[in-house]
């Protein structure tokens, strides 16, 4: 549980160092276990265009293929770190999110104002997210990501219980939400791994089943994570698919024009 009246706000400057030591900290596991990683979304926006964060960017994103990912569960439990807490679904009984891990930092929170005696780490996080393979076909891709999406925004909905009710919108939403509460999140991570079931898998193709993108965005030729290439980040080099710029461009279109967002101030609550 976050007592938010012990931590103090942090600086985007802060956020970012955090952050940056997180990733390094990734990055040296995966190094050491032969683990393929990759930057994702934001954080493969920032090391292609800014050679490191975006200005107003407070969180980073990384991709693993879905052995890796399973791989890298257990090689950080090998080589960890007390300042980090490795969150899935199983190390953390109260974590709602199947479709994802996050790196937690000990000792801060990105949510202490939101949550109130939240049953699971609040931490300011690095997310790494699996990418899987295709279901045969794009029809049956998208069905399955469309579904998955709804499935992501259930889960979020049943975790809610514990947010705060600060206005009526929020006690509306409580109201007309209660009957998915009636399955647990266990059960609903059950539906989950029930869609996720795929017995003859695509490999020319892979996704992000928490990807909240359109299909047409999130679901890529595996042709594009073929091979890796280290490019600069702050003061690391991090892994970057080589075919980045088809990655990016199919995800936000013109990705070198920077979009708004400059004065965004980071949720991030450290121990004072």
């Amino acid at each position: 549980m976050t007592d938010i009246n012990s931590m103090r706000h942090a600086s985007m400057e802060e956020a970012h160092t955090m952050l940056l030591e997180a990733m390094k900290y990734i990055d040296d596991i995966c190094t050491k276990e032969n683990i393929i990683y990759y930057a994702a979304y934001g954080t493969l926006l920032g090391a292609v265009r800014e050679h490191g964060f975006i200005q107003w960017d407070y969180d980073a994103d990384l991709w693993m293929k879905r052995e890796d990912y399973k791989r890298f569960i257990e090689a950080e439990k090998k080589y960890h770190n007390p300042k980090y807490f490795l969150q899935t679904t199983d190390s953390d009984k109260g974590f709602f999110l199947p479709f994802l891990m996050r790196l937690c930092i000990n000792d801060t929170s990105c949510w202490a104002s939101r949550y109130k005696n939240a049953p699971f780490h609040t931490g300011f996080h690095v997310d790494i997210f699996p990418l899987d393979y295709g279901f045969g076909s794009f029809r049956e891709d998208s069905r399955k990501l469309w579904a998955l999406q709804k499935l992501h925004t259930i889960c979020y909905l049943v975790k809610d219980k514990f947010m705060y009710v600060r206005s009526l919108r929020n006690l509306i939403i409580t109201l007309m939400t209660s009957p998915l509460k009636i399955l647990s999140l266990r059960q609903w991570f059950s539906i989950y791994n029930k869609i996720m079931r795929n017995d003859s898998p695509d490999k020319s193709v892979l996704f992000n089943t928490g990807g909240s993108y359109s299909p047409e965005r999130e679901i890529f030729s595996a042709k594009l994570f073929a091979n890796t290439i280290e490019l600069p980040f702050e003061d690391m080099m991090i892994k970057c698919p080589v075919k980045y710029d088809e990655i990016l461009t199919q995800l936000y279109g013109d990705y070198m024009t920077p979009r708004g967002q400059e004065n965004a101030n980071p949720n991030i609550w450290v121990k004072a």
